[in-house]
């Protein structure tokens, strides 16, 4: 089975230079984002539904800047994906597993930043008594959180992995990200399945700067052209 080969047509060239950029970007706004995550330290409860409550728009603004980032990069992936040919399975199970990944990256988001905020903006005022009763329904969504969190940052780094291995069969440049990529991807693995990494907001930090690190590369490879996609040596 032959390799498909670079793309040569204008209208595949802009879509390498569009995705390009996004993978550029996307990894760059994301750290930004990450950076200016609210955090919560009160000794109390009453005292962390306050500060929930009142970071709640920051955090709204946060996480539905990541989730649109998060689905930026992931459409910037397919053209990856093109590049380095659908026809390979490795290439087709980074695209399920990342895409897997991004999901549930969406609803870990989407608990954080908008259901656990919209609640500690109705309980802020509560009394003692309301904010016990509503703690088993903070808890739930805290786990939620966390199970998402973890399934879409060990879906996530699956996805890098089987790509960065196709990257190793090829040249250049490309086969210098596929180095990269794998211990980018099976270090977070590792330290989930260990219960070393918790997906806290300095631990996600962390997983977001490794994962932007690969993928800044990925789009300065697309912007350069996205060439020495074909294998380094034929089947």
């Amino acid at each position: 089975m032959s390799e498909a080969t670079p793309a040569t047509a204008g209208g595949d060239s802009r879509a390498s230079f569009w995705s390009g950029l996004t993978l550029v970007l996307a990894p760059l706004l994301s750290v930004f984002a990450m950076a200016h995550h609210p955090s919560t330290g009160g000794s109390g409860t009453a005292e962390r539904l306050r500060q929930m409550s009142h970071e709640a728009g920051v955090s709204a603004v946060v996480h539905g800047a990541l989730i649109a980032l998060a689905i930026a990069t992931l459409i910037g992936f397919f053209t990856v994906a093109g590049r380095l040919g659908w026809q390979s399975g490795r290439v087709r199970a980074g695209a399920v597993a990342y895409s897997i990944g991004v999901v549930c990256m969406v609803g870990a988001a989407l608990v954080s930043g908008f259901v656990v905020s919209g609640m500690a903006q109705r309980y802020v005022d509560a009394t003692p008594a309301e904010m016990e009763a509503a703690l088993p329904a903070f808890h739930l969504a805290h786990a939620a959180n966390q199970a998402l969190a973890k399934t879409g940052a060990v879906a996530m780094s699956a996805g890098i992995l089987f790509w960065s291995l196709v990257m190793l069969g090829r040249h250049g440049l490309l086969r210098g990200l596929g180095a990269l990529g794998v211990p980018i991807a099976l270090v977070p693995i590792a330290g989930l399945v260990a219960g070393y990494l918790r997906l806290d907001v300095h631990g996600m930090l962390l997983v977001v700067l490794g994962q932007s690190l690969w993928t800044l590369g990925v789009g300065v490879w697309l912007l350069r052209g996205g060439h020495d996609a074909k294998p380094a040596t034929s089947p």
